[in-house]
């Protein structure tokens, strides 16, 4: 069991202890033991630590074993420890290189955001340097070695770096801090160790035998050896940190300044959002607003106040702000988390006369599911980003008995290199990532990855390039499909060879967010770089910009009944799905661009008139979708129709196809049979 198995932080969060009331800082620490009431358990040699903050190393594995939150990746872990900023300490890590498929180290600030003013925040597996007598995994073509191998890594100021540093990490400079915030974390660092899909074991056996671990999981037996960690102080004083006991840690967490901090940034990031309708310079005002907006708050009813940051996050920024300021204005937030404290599951309406509510509505008309084009989300609101890793997201809702399509070109990774987690020679042009996975997260706070239980054991919402290529039956060309557990479709002649991720069996009706995580691309030089890369995406939630940044490696969205989707496949399905949405409600066309949702409306009605009769019912459909009228009626009838007529037209060209490609197989198949019957001949 990791050390952040049983801190306070994973603890907290999993027991869904609100958003507003951590953001608040209102977190009462436990009562201490009763035999320890005596003692003065802010003084650290009372729990046999260096007297040298942090006093222990790792205070916190994250994992989605015991913490599941904020978009993990199933196949990771990550150990995190603060450190003061002082620009005259040197901070010293002395590790050994762990056979997986990679690990880094980063350093954050204080708000738990990367800071390159002095240099990279980030060693990556590939870069370090070895101690004398040591290799690098990563600068061969042969493996891990038969024997541990070291590196030693340092934290300081610039003018602080040793002489003899050849591994160097910046320490990050001290930060605004809101004013809820307590004032002595401007003065913290983080420092965050990743390990990607790690080998079992991930130590050779003499390192192993010397910690004396008895753990079998490649994860827990990697917390058992992790980096030691010194601070040497400008006098010359160096101070051993031993590694945080699972009670250290969670005194440190529940009884320090810092480990509030970490409680703080992790709480804040429940405010963020997946939207790719606003820009970047929204979320700094968002941000601020909430910040104010949290002292109106009260902050007994935990319940009303987590239920309010949950319908603040679900929605686009500037809605969140509208929202926010209408709330403000009308007395602050605690009469509004009071009504929904006392309401939960109602439909009522938290401010009267939003646009969303008509939205929904509106939607309940037709039919409610519906998946966002791909776009690369905003990092700077997720605490402790990876600076070798972005990840493209499609926010989507399903209704029963549908399924979210992605397909995808593969680009090529090292999935086939020995186990699939071996350390591989970097940087190749012939790998263009090091690691690719597809991922299935719950959209409300704590934004879990998709786990769901069976008889045979959890089933998880991750899917990494090893398993990908599996289901793909090696081919270049990905097609994921999303369901509830029951929609699970089968595999048919049409539909072939495809990765099943599962919605969320106690929040199936809730959006979902399917990401495409794209991990360390090649890179060389400006002129030898794999450039399809999501990392390469400039512009954020913007998915034309994605599109192309990806080119050919774009992910391409759909919703398909998986009764039709068994039967066309996901090409066809893609391609009569993507003729609906054009069809598809607005919601509030008003606040769109006229001449754009003119041009949109005059698209639908060209689709229906290509496969309908004109009728008198298509200037109802437009004065429908353009949002003159609420009676919908013809126009519900108009889409049956035409959805009719277009799902037959889908059917006879799929047979169609289904016959040019049974005809063309049957003659390369005599070609072959007479190519050999000559041979034989001769």
């Amino acid at each position: 069991m990791g050390v952040s198995d049983r801190s306070s932080l994973a603890r907290l969060l999993l027991s869904g202890i609100s958003a507003a009331t951590l953001l608040l800082g209102l977190i009462s620490a436990p009562p201490v033991l009763a035999q320890e009431k005596s003692q003065q358990t802010t003084d650290p040699l009372f729990w046999g630590l260096s007297t040298t903050f942090p006093f222990c190393s790792w205070w916190i594995e994250t994992s989605t074993q015991d913490s599941n939150i904020l978009y993990p990746d199933t196949n990771a872990a990550y150990w995190t420890v603060p450190f003061q900023l002082n620009s005259d300490d040197v901070i010293t890590l002395r590790g050994y290189f762990i056979d997986a498929r990679y690990f880094s180290l980063q350093v954050y600030n204080s708000q738990g955001q990367l800071d390159s003013s002095e240099g990279s925040p980030s060693l990556t597996d590939f870069q370090l340097t070895p101690d004398q007598g040591s290799v690098n995994p990563w600068a061969s073509d042969g493996g891990y070695p038969v024997t541990a191998q070291s590196y030693t890594v340092s934290i300081s100021s610039k003018q602080a770096r040793p002489a003899d540093a050849v591994n160097w990490l910046p320490m990050p400079t001290p930060q605004q801090i809101p004013q809820t915030q307590n004032p002595q974390a401007r003065n913290f660092g983080f420092l965050m160790l990743r390990v990607y899909m790690p080998n079992t074991p991930p130590f050779p056996p003499d390192v192993l035998s010397a910690s004396g671990s008895t753990q079998t999981t490649a994860f827990d037996q990697i917390a058992q050896v992790l980096p030691t960690m010194s601070v040497t102080k400008v006098a010359g004083a160096t101070s051993d940190l031993p590694q945080c006991s699972a009670r250290q840690a969670d005194l440190l967490m529940r009884e320090s300044a810092a480990g509030k901090d970490i409680e703080y940034i992790f709480a804040g990031s429940e405010i963020s959002t997946v939207s790719e309708q606003e820009p970047d310079s929204s979320n700094a005002k968002l941000q601020q607003k909430i910040d104010d907006f949290r002292a109106t708050l009260n902050v007994k009813d935990i319940k009303g106040n987590r239920l309010l940051f949950q319908r603040i996050s679900s929605l686009p920024t500037n809605e969140a702000l509208s929202l926010i300021d209408q709330m403000s204005e009308s007395g602050g937030g605690a009469q509004f988390a009071a009504e929904l404290s006392g309401n939960e599951g109602s439909n009522k309406q938290l401010i009267k006369g939003n646009d969303r509510e008509e939205i929904i509505k509106f939607c309940q008309l037709t039919e409610c599911s519906s998946a966002g084009d791909f776009f690369r989300p905003t990092q700077t609101q997720t605490p402790f980003p990876n600076l070798d890793s972005a990840y493209v997201a499609s926010k989507y809702q399903l209704d029963a008995g549908d399924a979210l399509v992605v397909t995808l070109r593969l680009p090529t990774t090292p999935w086939n290199s020995g186990s699939g987690s071996d350390p591989v020679l970097w940087p190749v042009e012939a790998l263009q990532l090091r690691y690719l996975s597809f991922c299935n997260y719950v959209y409300q706070p704590p934004f879990p990855v998709v786990v769901n239980q069976s008889p045979q054991g959890p089933i998880w919402g991750c899917s990494n390039d090893v398993q990908i290529h599996e289901e793909s039956n090696g081919s270049q060309i990905a097609t994921a499909v999303a369901t509830r557990n029951k929609d699970k479709p089968a595999q048919t002649d049409s539909l072939k060879d495809f990765v099943w991720l599962p919605l969320s069996q106690e929040n199936s009706n809730s959006q979902h967010v399917f990401a495409v995580r794209n991990m360390l691309p090649f890179y060389v030089s400006p002129d030898d770089q794999f450039t399809n890369s999501a990392t390469n995406i400039q512009r954020t939630n913007d998915p034309t910009a994605a599109a192309v940044a990806m080119a050919s490696y774009y992910p391409v969205v759909a919703v398909c009944e998986v009764k039709l989707l068994e039967k066309l496949g996901s090409v066809d399905c893609a391609k009569q799905y993507k003729r609906n949405t054009i069809c598809g409600p607005r919601g509030n066309p008003g606040q769109a661009k006229k001449i754009e949702t003119v041009r949109s409306v005059a698209s639908c009605l060209r689709l229906i008139r290509r496969v309908l009769e004109p009728a008198p019912s298509d200037r109802e459909v437009a004065r429908c979708l353009l949002g003159v009228t609420t009676d919908c009626g013809q126009y519900k009838s108009r889409m049956r129709k035409y959805k009719s007529a277009e799902l037959a037209r889908a059917f006879t060209d799929h047979a169609a196809y289904a016959t040019v490609e049974a005809q063309r197989n049957q003659r390369e198949e005599m070609l072959v049979r007479e190519t050999i019957k000559n041979w034989s001949r001769n």
